[in-house]
């Protein structure tokens, strides 16, 4: 049984405490095992009430979030809570170097100064950005990197981060993790930050060369405490684990660390397709029918809203996405852009004198090309600078793809970047990385793609 009974909650009303008990409800387990109709049947009032009360008794028994480093540490209980570590006895965490945060105030920085070039500074505050492509490209490697840059307080200087104005105080930002994809893939991901975190600070120190090595080895290790410390994360395997994480959850701990000196910076979903796997209801929908779109619909709306309610103002929040093969009458779309020459512009094709621009770009795109412009399916064919004609129509009829979830998630998000590998065989380099812009409000087509390239200490920019 759940220890807390109905005079525990103080944010119900008396009126609805009476209510509960007169209705037999004497402790929130038997409130929170009935649904939202049979409460309010049981309780004689409107859904709507029953909701409420519902809702409250959830916030109220939500637990508070622990840091990485407090789960693995196992002492959370120490701990004081919504402000992990600091009631412990060893406060110095302290690179003894001073942070320079050059960053603009209204970005989260990726880490990578070329890649922050393309986003125009950064992963934009208050605003929902999606990171799209297929199986292994590198999806949630990037968004470690950036979880990492930003629970150190890194800024970018020439092409990767500087660790010489690593830390803020001691305490670099917050960073609020949901991951989806099974309890195993949670803890590779948190190894994968620590390892990602020895390898950013461990370099920086080693090319100073003015540091015993048992210094810098303590050195990175606060490091990578700093990051278990800042990284909040929490497993979400349905859609209304995620709701409640979301609704409850991440607002209470937003709230704990608005005024502290290391405040939530960064949110990050990984993935989102599939918290929308489960059946809707307890008898499965086929996906043919009405009742299955507008659920799922009502859902993909759901969770954008609340993602928008996190990121107002301070917060940036990075979501990602699968992609599935373009067939058929996507197929067919990309020929006809082809022919038409309604591929997403090149710098070089912005360059054309504007009569002949005139005469060659058709403008306004119709429906159809608008929905696959948004899509990224138009956006995944390499640009004509990048390929040959041959290979990049060859690319275009044969390995296309489009984002999954449909125009209904794409008019929720606010931006949308596509990672895929690099299609030119003649590099030869598995690593590198095609970045580009499919849409944002902040993004100019002029300088919206660039390469990178995934390696043991993250990303790194590519020169091709």
């Amino acid at each position: 049984m759940h220890p807390l009974v109905i005079t525990d909650i103080s944010e119900l009303s008396a009126r609805d405490k009476a209510l509960c008990r007169r209705a037999g409800y004497d402790g929130v387990e038997r409130i929170l095992s009935d649904s939202v109709a049979s409460l309010a049947k049981n309780l004689n009032a409107t859904e709507t009430h029953a909701r409420h009360i519902r809702m409250t008794v959830e916030r109220a028994v939500a637990p508070v979030q622990c840091s990485i480093w407090n789960l693995l540490d196992g002492f959370e209980d120490s701990v004081v809570l919504g402000t992990p570590g600091e009631d412990e006895e060893s406060k110095d965490v302290s690179f003894g170097m001073q942070s320079v945060r050059e960053n603009q105030p209204g970005v989260v920085s990726s880490g990578v100064l070329t890649l922050d070039a393309c986003l125009n500074g950064g992963f934009a505050r208050g605003m929902v950005s999606e990171v799209v492509g297929e199986s292994s490209v590198g999806k949630t490697q990037l968004c470690l990197y950036v979880a990492v840059c930003t629970a150190l307080g890194l800024h970018t200087t020439m092409h990767r981060p500087a660790a010489h104005s690593v830390i803020s105080g001691g305490s670099g930002r917050t960073v609020a993790l949901i991951a989806t994809k099974g309890r195993s893939a949670a803890q590779h991901m948190v190894n994968r930050m620590a390892e990602m975190a020895r390898e950013i600070l461990g370099e920086w120190y080693e090319k100073q060369g003015t540091y015993p090595a048992d210094y810098i080895h303590n050195r990175v290790e606060d490091g990578v405490r700093l990051v278990l410390e800042n990284v909040y994360l929490a497993c979400a395997f349905t859609f209304d684990t995620a709701e409640h994480l979301l609704r409850y959850t991440l607002p209470g701990l937003i709230t704990r660390k608005r005024h502290t000196s290391n405040p939530v910076e960064l949110v990050v979903v990984d993935s989102i397709p599939p918290l929308l796997q489960e059946d809707f209801h307890e008898t499965a929908l086929p996906e043919t029918s009405a009742s299955f779109h507008s659920v799922r619909a009502f859902r993909l709306h759901e969770l954008a809203s609340l993602l928008k309610r996190l990121a107002v103002g301070t917060i940036a929040v990075i979501v990602t996405n699968h992609v599935n093969d373009a067939f058929a009458q996507d197929a067919a779309l990309v020929q006809r852009a082809l022919a038409d020459d309604e591929i997403p512009w090149s710098k070089a094709d912005l360059e054309i004198p504007y009569r002949k621009w005139q005469q060659t770009i058709s403008f306004p795109l119709n429906y159809t090309l608008q929905a696959a412009h948004f899509s990224g399916l138009l956006a995944y064919v390499p640009r004509k600078e990048n390929c040959d004609i041959t290979m990049t129509t060859f690319l275009a009829e044969r390995d296309s793809k489009v984002a999954q979830l449909g125009l209904v998630w794409t008019n929720c998000i606010n931006a949308r970047f596509l990672l895929t590998h690099d299609r030119n065989k003649s590099r030869n380099d598995h690593g590198i990385r095609r970045f580009r812009v499919v849409f944002s409000p902040l993004c100019t087509e002029s300088n919206g793609e660039v390469y990178i390239r995934i390696t043991r200490q993250g990303i790194q920019a590519s020169f091709k």
